[in-house]
């Protein structure tokens, strides 16, 4: 588990017949939160050891979100897939353009502030689907604020769609130790525009570009959500009147969903996706959206897996406790620590 302030928990049990206690609902176990754990609220390696004990992810700390994002690249990956043209765009407001909100200080003053806009991009999908009337268009895009200037601007994967016939190389940057092209399209840069009556014509609202698609790119752009505000930070968003970053995607079907109607069953009997990439062969677990589908169409299959998941889970955590001379909570301390300090040292976005 990626989780660095998990919750530990308990399975309800029946306390005569000890069988544990299932929702009537949903058909699933009870679970009881007993506490989260930290260096200084901490969990025995003997409360593991007891297969009613649980750890279960808090969803908000760096580990999960980056969990979340690399999910979310493999599905993109697999989706991938079954597209023989895709794009990672990069959509920017320009001065005129960007959209602005305005919030009180506290002395009773009236600021601007620059805010992301979903109407924005679901217009720009729409231009682009009628550009396209004929292209089956699918989509996963994060919208996010500069770490530099705090601009409102966008990131994209989109399938079905390359521009090949009208792009050209607009700069080269090194990127993961290699130069990448990346490319502006008139047409494209069309589906970003408005109409202005005054020049009787479409004009970009701001600046695209677009490059090839990699398993890279698709964490970047997943990867947004990670720098979300939660919590009690979330105030932030409401203070400056802005809208919290966002993630918008093709639905019905999921994204990947084909992968899984295509392959089923036999995805879980090796617990690995290999396909191959540009870069070689990438391999994954099979994305946490297909275990829903899996528990559809073989329950019992399904409930066995999650058991066995579980055991080797708590198998490896036990032996990383027994190796170590920390306890579980400052173990993940440590770890929280290291990874927050690699994610400040990357090159991020220069927006």
């Amino acid at each position: 588990m990626s989780c660095y302030h998990p919750y530990l928990a308990v399975v309800k049990s029946n306390p005569i017949t000890g069988d544990p206690i299932l929702d009537p609902k949903t058909g699933k176990k009870c679970i009881k939160i007993l506490h989260k754990i930290s260096p200084s609220n901490d969990v025995l390696s003997d409360n593991l050891k007891q297969n009613n004990m649980l750890l279960l992810p808090c969803g908000q700390c760096i580990g999960c979100r980056l969990d979340y994002s690399r999910r979310w690249a493999d599905r993109l990956m697999l989706e991938l897939q079954y597209h023989t043209a895709a794009i990672f765009v990069t959509l920017t407001y320009s001065e005129l353009n960007v959209p602005k909100h305005h919030y009180q200080t506290p002395d009773g003053d009236v600021n601007t502030s620059y805010s992301l806009d979903k109407r924005d991009v679901q217009l720009f999908f729409k231009r682009l689907r009628k550009m396209y009337p004929d292209t089956k268009i699918r989509f996963f895009l994060s919208g996010e604020y500069g770490p530099k200037t705090f601009r409102p601007h966008y990131h994209a994967i989109i399938f079905g769609v390359d521009f090949a016939h009208d792009r050209y190389v607009w700069r080269v940057r090194r990127a993961d130790n290699m130069f990448v092209n990346y490319y502006r399209s008139p047409s494209l840069e069309r589906a970003w525009s408005v109409y202005n009556n005054d020049v009787g014509d479409y004009v970009p609202i701001g600046n695209v570009e677009f490059s090839d698609v990699s398993w890279h790119t698709c964490a970047y752009v997943a990867r947004y959500v990670t720098k979300k505000l939660t919590g009690n930070l979330a105030q932030f968003y409401t203070t400056f009147n802005l809208t919290p970053p966002f993630s918008l995607m093709s639905r019905k079907p999921g994204i990947a969903y084909q992968y899984y109607a295509d392959h089923g069953l036999d995805i879980y009997d090796n617990d690995k996706i290999n396909i191959s990439t540009e870069r070689g062969g990438l391999s994954m677990l099979p994305p946490k959206y297909f275990d829903h589908f899996y528990e559809l169409d073989a329950p019992d299959d399904y409930v066995n897996y999650k058991s066995v998941r579980a055991a080797l889970a708590r198998e490896s955590l036990l032996l990383k406790l027994d190796q170590s001379t920390l306890s579980y909570g400052q173990m993940l301390a440590v770890a929280e620590s290291i990874k927050n300090n690699k994610i400040k040292s990357l090159d991020r976005s220069e927006v």
